[in-house]
């Protein structure tokens, strides 16, 4: 089940909203490329992203700290922890 859309539900602030969906957005595809790679199970790697974008909803003030240019690195060594 694809849970993305009822998590941005549960989130109150319009900009956190904006903020997920984009760092959804620009970052899911190498989040499930890396999660895939390591897994080797496409439902696994599906399940791990999308866990790891409820970590990210719930813990957006430890998020917004990550420097924008570091980013991307951050969201998938985020998937890698989660697969090990």
């Amino acid at each position: 089940m694809f849970i993305f859309p009822l998590l941005l539900v549960t989130i109150e602030s319009e900009s956190d909203r904006a903020f997920l969906s984009t760092l959804y957005e620009e970052n899911y595809e190498a989040m499930s490329r890396k999660a895939l790679s390591m897994l080797h199970d496409a439902a696994a790697a599906e399940d791990v992203v999308q866990d790891t974008f409820v970590y990210f909803a719930r813990n957006l003030d430890k998020i917004y700290k990550v420097s924008c240019s570091a980013l991307p690195f951050f969201v998938v060594m985020c998937v890698k922890r989660k697969c090990i």
